[in-house]
């Protein structure tokens, strides 16, 4: 760069700018500098922004006598930042930004110098330098036989030596039949023996490589297990009639507030693509809840969204000190009022619960439901799961050894005005590494006995502050251990009802499907089945047998 030498106010300097420092650029733009930005001074203030752009102040122009030339070499990274800080991208900055050698600078300047005094008539005055420490390229040590291992080839140690020496690489012998090879101040991009073996290859000719097919093993690559499981998961819900979705990993911190989560806890990006892509999201539903408002803008009445992604939080760190990436499967399943009114009676929990049961069903993974009320999750990563339910009208979704599955439910009421969902929505979210665990990998088919089915029922009055599924529960663990070998069964709900006069206690009406593989049941042998079944029921849960 030249300055004007007449207008420049003492010696050349060069530093990092002070915050609120401005300079008036070339073109007379005006920046205000940032405390990272490099900038030359002369030593009261910047008179130009190192490695991108000069001053105005110090501008050579039709009046200029004298000049100063000034080559330097910056930190290719350090200029990538200012140049994107104040969307300045000059000529210069293209050619800092894919990196220099700071060895070249000294016979540029003397190149450039010659050429004013040769051409123009110019008189140097003197040079002088404000250098760092310049490191000199270190000798890469590399050998024949590993060059020409990579290659296919047979040089001899001369014919590599020649070519190198040709393109100004001095080649030194070293001991044990290695090369010490040190490249020219320019050539930025020579670090590793496979970099001379490149450059050996390509002088060398690559049309003189020989073309033989390396052997490989044509065993088949074993499929990964998450990927295949993943695809299971899509396979399954599509065929259930749900839509899959692929949203930004990325969230704006307001969507996160709106489904009542911490931003906090989400790691933000410092170089964020958009303002709107700030934070890592620590679930999926928020991205899913986003899209239910304008699907139904379009139209579409009634329709079930999921999406299968990864989630990170700061409270979910590794051994390692780094971030776990949490796969989850998060889906929302919303209807338009009118549509809702006409198609279904229930409330819009049952609807989810649909999904998760088809799911659940055919992972072969027996779970249970918990209501969310009756604890609070301890980690930042499993409230901002749990943040969009309503607590009242939710569950978390456990498996049988008490591992928790995830959360079901239907949203809050904040979240279902911020987000503009309609009035019949629910959702649920899953850890898909647990339902991998929980997965039965076991053969789907259960063989059907041969012999008739006996159907018998059994009604029990329950206290109401005992729930349906810890007789259930029970009830099925209890037939499964009392009944005759060689037998299978289904156990399902027929009645729950609780009369208005009677607030403490509930009825429960459940049906027992029995079938064995070797003889015809006899209807006494169920009953004295359910009346063992219904002892322990009232030893344990106080139910009294109707």
């Amino acid at each position: 760069h030249a300055y004007d030498y007449d207008k420049v106010g003492g010696e050349l300097l060069v530093r990092q700018a002070k915050k609120g420092e401005r300079l008036t650029l070339l073109g007379n733009k005006e920046i205000e500098l940032r405390r990272e930005d490099i900038v030359i001074s002369d030593g009261k203030r910047a008179i130009g922004l190192g490695g991108v752009m000069g001053g105005a102040d110090t501008e050579v122009d039709e009046n200029t006598k004298n000049i100063i030339l000034e080559c330097a070499n910056f930190d290719m990274y350090a200029i990538r930042r200012t140049a994107m800080e104040h969307g300045l991208f000059t000529d210069a900055v293209t050619r800092f930004t894919k990196g220099q050698s700071p060895l070249q600078c000294d016979k540029v300047l003397a190149w450039a110098a010659g050429d004013i005094t040769r051409l123009a008539g110019g008189e140097p005055s003197r040079i002088y330098g404000v250098k760092g420490r310049l490191n000199t390229s270190e000798p890469v040590k590399v050998t024949a036989d590993f060059i020409n291992e990579r290659l296919g080839l047979k040089l001899a140690v001369p014919k590599i030596i020649k070519l190198l020496e040709n393109v100004e690489f001095k080649v030194m012998p070293l001991a044990g039949k290695q090369l010490g090879i040190t490249p020219p101040f320019w050539r930025t991009d020579i670090h590793i023996a496979e970099d001379i073996v490149e450059e050996v290859g390509r002088l060398y000719g690559y049309d003189h490589l020989p073309l033989e097919l390396p052997k490989r093993d044509l065993t088949p690559a074993s499929k990964d297990a998450t990927l295949e499981f993943k695809k299971l998961l899509r396979e399954i819900l599509s065929a259930a009639g749900s839509n899959e979705l692929l949203t930004y990993s990325f969230v704006h911190g307001d969507l996160m507030k709106k489904a009542g989560q911490n931003p906090n806890n989400a790691f933000k990006i410092a170089n964020a693509l958009s303002p709107d892509l700030q934070y890592y999201r620590q679930s999926l539903l928020p991205s899913l809840l986003d899209k239910v408002h304008p699907n139904i803008k379009t139209g579409v009445s009634e329709f079930a969204l999921f999406e299968i992604n990864q989630t990170h939080a700061k409270d979910l760190i590794g051994k390692d000190s780094l971030p776990i990436e949490e796969y989850r499967l998060g889906l929302v399943f919303a209807a338009e009022s009118k549509t809702a009114k006409a198609n279904y009676e229930a409330a819009p929990y049952y609807q989810a619960k649909k999904y998760l049961d088809v799911l659940l069903e055919k992972l072969g993974i027996e779970a249970r439901l918990e209501p969310m009320i009756t604890r609070e999750p301890k980690m930042e990563v499993g409230k901002a799961a749990a943040a969009p339910f309503e607590r009242q009208r939710s569950a978390y979704v456990m498996s049988q050894d008490g591992k928790l599955l995830g959360e079901i439910g239907e949203f809050k009421a904040s979240v279902t005005s911020k987000f503009k969902l309609p009035g019949f929505a629910s959702g649920f979210e899953l850890d898909v590494l647990q339902l991998m665990n929980q997965q039965d990998k076991t053969s789907g088919y259960t063989a059907i006995p041969r012999f008739p089915v006996v159907n018998q029922d059994i009604s029990l009055q329950l206290p109401s502050d005992k729930s349906y599924e810890q007789l259930l529960n029970l009830v099925n663990a209890q037939i499964e251990k009392l009944k005759p070998e060689h037998t299978s069964f289904n156990l399902s709900p027929v009645d729950i009802y609780q009369d208005d006069n009677d607030k403490s206690t509930k009825h429960i009406t459940l049906r027992l499907e029995i079938a064995s593989y070797q003889r015809t049941l006899q209807a006494e042998l169920v009953n004295e089945l359910l009346d063992k079944v219904a002892a322990v029921a009232k030893a344990k849960l106080g139910a009294q047998r109707l």
